[in-house]
């Protein structure tokens, strides 16, 4: 019985713990797990998909018209629960990596930042808990980005299980600026909280503590 409690508890948390989450689809009745909040430049979400014969095979996407005059363009996007826990992606060791679907005509090597942060807070660098960078390496098709960890800046005060704000931001900082069109879908990274999973960890935990 202790055996098979064992198994059953670690069975859970590592499907708990490696599992990647897609925060939305932007399909009809499909996945959605944010809502957007401010952005700076003009988003359309849904969007109709008009290359569904490459990687993004998906009907819908969302597109996104960058500022022409904002040296730092951002996309919040306030998720409807926490993330439970983004610890193990913000490390520069980690096999664990956030990916989103991009098409875009903007130059080769464009960069995008992902920061993970705080809806109440959305002030820098207190608000933000962990940043990534990408780029993209075509133009005119899909691609699928990875994003890889940049930094915990310093002066962060949220910590790594409080995250419910998602912060794109495409061509941060450039050169020149320009209004750049983007169109992406099915961003995926860290699990959202789930309670009945976390309660059922719990659970096997103490029923296990209990007969040892």
């Amino acid at each position: 019985m202790k055996k098979r409690l064992l198994i059953a508890l670690l069975i859970l948390i590592n499907s708990f713990g490696y599992s990647q989450q897609n925060y939305n689809d932007f399909e009809l009745n499909g996945v959605k797990h944010y809502d957007f909040g401010f952005t700076t430049g003009n988003l359309e979400s849904p969007y109709t998909n008009f290359d569904t014969l490459g990687l993004n095979i998906s009907k819908k996407c969302a597109m996104y018209v960058r500022n022409d005059s904002a040296i730092y363009d951002v996309i919040h996007q306030k998720l409807l629960t926490k993330l439970s826990d983004v610890s193990s992606y913000a490390t520069n060791i980690t096999t664990k990596k956030i990916k989103m679907k991009v098409y875009s005509k903007a130059p080769i090597g464009t960069a995008i930042e992902l920061q993970l942060g705080l809806f109440s807070n959305e002030g820098y660098p207190s608000g933000i808990h962990c940043i990534y960078t990408s780029q993209t390496t075509v133009k005119n098709q899909w691609e699928e980005l990875v994003f890889d960890f940049s930094e915990i800046p310093f002066g962060s005060l949220a910590s790594a299980t409080e995250i419910d704000r998602l912060t794109l931001l495409f061509n941060p900082n450039p050169q020149i600026i320009k209004g750049d069109t983007f169109y992406f879908d099915d961003l995926s990274g860290p699990e959202l909280f789930d309670v009945g999973i976390s309660e059922s960890v719990s659970d096997i935990q103490n029923t296990f503590l209990e007969q040892n």
